[in-house]
């Protein structure tokens, strides 16, 4: 019998071990294939002729940096790789385009965009802006515009649409889940404590519709960012006398064309012209094509013919971004690292060529501990004599805006989401789920806190006091740091504060940033107030992993399988155990933090 186990597991190790050497070979000798393609089509496709058209066919959900991407998930062996297209990249091609002579124009091509935030958008469209003012003209083409897509497709000189398509402007909405009904059945216990009469984030757990408070901010932002969306695609449109009839009145639209969404669009003036697929390739070459030689480059592929700008012999202004959730110790690219981004300023702060920092935020925030961790290496940079400005992306909430404390000035769109300073702290307990199957706990403990944090008992009397008294001493120091970085009494940050979420626009107005712009114009503050005249800007990351080399030097020649949203939802029991499953993991977390909720159901663009 012992032969015959160990025999077994002999034959399981073997076939385990040869699946593992077929599978990672396989890896291995697709990338090699794909990687000396990629060498082969840039030596021989990169030159770029008079005439090219530059084709910015966004793919994935638009964001400031990409989330690490394992050998596993690449093969699709563990998951889909999630596609995403930087910012940075989409507006340093289009910035480069509009002073390259050899581009004579730019085609939108944004089927497979499947979201960005209202800030990212923005960005976008000054570059698409800056592209138009120098007399290049610019086609979107497409089978549908989902809402996002549209705001770009509307600096097009002409959008071409496929007669079967759709034009989807379903404004911006918010709707959690509020899962208190749920958990109460189950027995469990969410102990919350927060410190902001708007803050919301723990409201799903302890109720079951949105509160007052909640109702009010949100109406208030989301009324602002849908103000500025309709006034600025207003504003690119010929003729915008159609589109508050389009987005208000939609089934009167849909009638008067006989239920014709393509025709309900050309009519409302949202659209120039009805095409198909081959008849959008034939116009692009009638509009473009010198002779019969029509010329494109992607997006992607054309950074590659982007010179390093790094020189020894001048300062750098030196740009580091925190994007994602802001987590303890050290994370992985598309998270907050505390740990890891406290490392990146130090060594930042230890280089003698770097004068100024730029910290580009784009994040709800998350741990308050990691949040003051990363605040006080930036206030170690200011000491050492670097200037720091923060540049809000498509939000710096919360424990976001908690590091944006620490800079010489901060700088956003007004578009972007900011504020939300408040804490609040989430510990679930499983007393009453216990007792209902007849367990029971007793014990004896030799002092107060023993006993004070039980998942199985319940948070004491004393265990509540001293969560509520710690979440009020952050908050304290949250409106202090806030006060004291904007000049401010701590009584008037309370008043903007308690947990509330702003536009970047009611921001300005009330103190807690400094101006509008870009990320190039945060970059060019900060040159100027550490005195810089000729300066290289430099981005800090970690160096890339062998496998996230080849994967960024082939990415410009990849695809994706994934589709882009049409608006059609998932089914509703996967969307409800995908947004239960989310809203759940908050459970998880037991120290205090500093997080927004409605970031997170705005700006992911995945509703």
């Amino acid at each position: 019998m012992f032969k015959f186990i160990r025999g077994l597991f002999r034959t399981i190790y073997l076939a385990l071990k040869v699946s593992a050497v077929v599978v990672f070979g396989t890896l291995a000798l697709f990338m090699i294939v794909a990687l000396l393609s990629a060498s082969t089509q840039e030596s021989e496709g990169l030159f770029i002729g008079q005439g090219t058209v530059l084709e910015v066919a966004i793919e994935g959900f638009v964001v400031e940096e990409r989330q690490a991407v394992s050998p596993v998930a690449f093969l699709g062996v563990a998951g889909q790789i999630e596609p995403e297209a930087r910012l940075h990249d989409i507006t340093r091609a289009l910035k480069k385009a509009t002073d390259d002579d050899r581009i004579t124009g730019v085609a939108l091509k944004l089927d497979r965009m499947f979201g960005a935030s209202p800030a990212a958008l923005t960005e976008i469209g000054l570059a698409l802006e800056a592209v138009k003012a120098s007399g290049k003209p610019i086609v979107a083409h497409g089978d549908f515009y989902t809402q996002s897509q549209y705001y770009l497709a509307s600096f097009a000189d002409e959008i071409w649409l496929n007669p079967a398509g759709f034009v989807n402007l379903s404004g911006y909405g918010i709707y959690p889940l509020y899962l208190k009904e749920a958990l109460d059945k189950y027995g469990v216990t969410v102990n919350a404590f927060r410190a902001g009469e708007f803050k919301s984030f723990v409201e799903p757990y302890t109720r079951s519709d949105m509160s007052p408070e909640a109702r009010e901010a949100n109406d208030a932002f989301l009324s602002s960012l849908w103000s500025t969306y309709l006034t600025e695609v207003g504003e690119n449109l010929p003729d915008s006398a159609g589109l508050s009839a389009y987005v208000n009145a939609p089934l009167d639209g849909l009638k008067a064309v006989d239920g014709d969404g393509a025709q309900w669009a050309v009519k409302a003036g949202l659209v120039t012209k009805l095409m198909a697929r081959n008849e959008m390739r034939d116009a692009l070459k009638a509009r473009f094509a010198e002779g019969e030689d029509f010329k494109t480059i992607g997006y992607q592929l054309y950074l590659t013919d982007l010179p390093s700008p790094l020189s020894s012999d001048k300062d750098n202004v030196a740009v580091l971004y925190a994007s994602g959730q802001i987590l303890d110790g050290e994370q992985p690219p598309g998270t907050v690292g505390g740990d890891t981004l406290a490392e990146r300023i130090r060594n930042a702060t230890n280089t003698k060529s770097i004068k100024a920092i730029v910290l580009r935020i784009d994040s709800p925030g998350g741990s308050a501990f990691a949040s003051e961790i990363i605040r006080q290496e930036l206030i170690a940079a200011k000491a050492a004599g670097k200037t720091i400005v923060a540049s809000v992306g498509s939000y710096a909430a919360s424990g976001g805006y908690w590091i944006a404390t620490a800079a010489d000035k901060i700088i956003a769109h007004p578009t972007s989401i900011t504020g939300s300073i408040g804490v609040f702290v989430v510990v679930p307990s499983f007393e009453k789920t216990l007792e209902d199957f007849g367990v029971k706990s007793d014990g004896v403990s030799t002092a107060p806190l023993a006993d004070a944090f039980s998942l199985t008992r319940g948070i004491s009397p004393l265990g509540q006091d001293i969560l509520q008294i710690q979440v009020d001493d952050a908050y304290n120091q949250f409106l202090a740091l806030v006060a004291d970085a904007r000049q401010m009494s701590v009584d008037a940050v309370d008043d903007i504060a308690q947990g509330r979420v702003w536009t970047g626009a009611q921001a300005l107005e009330r103190g807690l940033i400094d101006s509008y712009g870009t990320l190039d114009d945060a970059i060019e503050t900060a040159a100027e107030l550490a005195g810089l005249k000729d300066y290289n800007r430099i981005m800090l990351k970690d160096p890339p992993t062998p496998f996230e080399q080849i994967l960024e030097r082939l990415r410009p020649y990849l695809g994706t399988a994934a589709k882009a949203p049409r608006g059609k939802p998932k089914s509703s029991v996967q969307a409800l155990l995908e947004t239960m499953k989310a809203t759940l993991m908050t459970l998880e977390v037991g120290d205090i933090e500093a997080r927004c909720l409605e970031c997170l159901a705005l700006v992911q663009g995945r509703r």
